[in-house]
């Protein structure tokens, strides 16, 4: 613990231990408890969010080619419609929209085919000229665009605020948030999780989610 931190002891088990306190394991600790979950842990070597969340610029777009990561933006728009609502805090939630511009037949090609996957769900995606782009970004070049995309619903919210927001939520429905608590094993039996090890003890659980990122 940091200097005058006292770090209270970790449970001995857990119905259910996630790993990474960022934007994914606060919310999948948030939604689980939404669903009836009440001993549930989260461990976090660093602090709530110091991880790929602190670097992150918050983007929300669905110009994605899989229907999944489609399906998953439109359904996070709607989410940050409702966040305050929902989270009881501000996200600086913001539809300012997403341009890409296309300079090689390719990408044209490549974008056309994915717009196709989301208009089919509904998700606002158009196709428009050099000169539309240059008309929404006057000060931009376009001299070598051949088209570009345009996602006017598409914007960003600020990472700290959503995974603080998401963390306040799980806490407030009992689920303990241990920070500066490494995970260094995760004990087997016959192929099933029996157990985390972490820089503050073993922790006992059939159930162990990954949501350290990179790391």
């Amino acid at each position: 613990a940091g200097p005058g931190r006292l770090m209270a002891a970790l449970p001995p088990s857990a119905d259910i231990v996630i790993t990474g306190a960022g934007a994914i394991g606060t919310a999948i600790a948030y939604h689980l408890a939404r669903k009836g979950a009440r001993d549930v842990l989260v461990l976090e070597r660093d602090m709530v969010g110091a991880g790929s969340t602190s670097k992150a610029a918050g983007g929300i777009r669905v110009e994605f080619p899989l229907k999944i990561e489609v399906e998953f933006s439109l359904r996070g728009i709607e989410f940050f419609k409702r966040f305050r609502d929902e989270m009881g805090a501000e996200c600086d939630f913001r539809q300012e929209g997403y341009l890409f511009l296309l300079t090689t037949e390719a990408d044209v090609a490549r974008f056309r085919k994915n717009q196709a996957v989301q208009l089919a769900l509904g998700a606002d995606s158009r196709m428009i000229s050099a000169q539309e782009a240059r008309e929404l970004v006057p000060s931009m070049r376009v001299d070598d665009v051949l088209a570009a995309v345009w996602g006017p619903h598409d914007g960003y919210a600020s990472p700290n605020d959503v995974v603080q927001a998401y963390a306040a939520q799980a806490r407030a429905r009992g689920v303990t948030i241990a920070e500066e608590t490494a995970v260094t094993g995760i004990e087997l039996e016959q192929g099933r999780v029996t157990a985390v090890q972490t820089s503050a003890g073993r922790v006992a659980t059939k159930l162990c989610i990954n949501a350290a990122g990179p790391w």
